[in-house]
């Protein structure tokens, strides 16, 4: 069990850089951003990168 601890906290140390800047960017893009004609399609693609992180930290695991 000790094993996969480590390597659990392992894989979030090194996905942590990329959720932070993706929760960073979806919570930009949500708040601040101007109603545009493309807010809803940047907000699509900062989504669909931060599904993507997740999922590349859960198979990693």
């Amino acid at each position: 069990m000790d094993g996969f601890l480590t390597q659990l906290l392992t894989m979030l140390g090194y996905q942590l850089p990329d959720l932070l800047a993706c929760v960073a960017g979806v919570a930009m893009l949500a708040m601040w951003a101007p109603a545009a004609p493309g807010r809803k399609l940047a907000l699509a693609g900062a989504a669909l990168m931060l599904l993507t992180t997740l999922l590349r930290g859960v198979m990693g695991v």
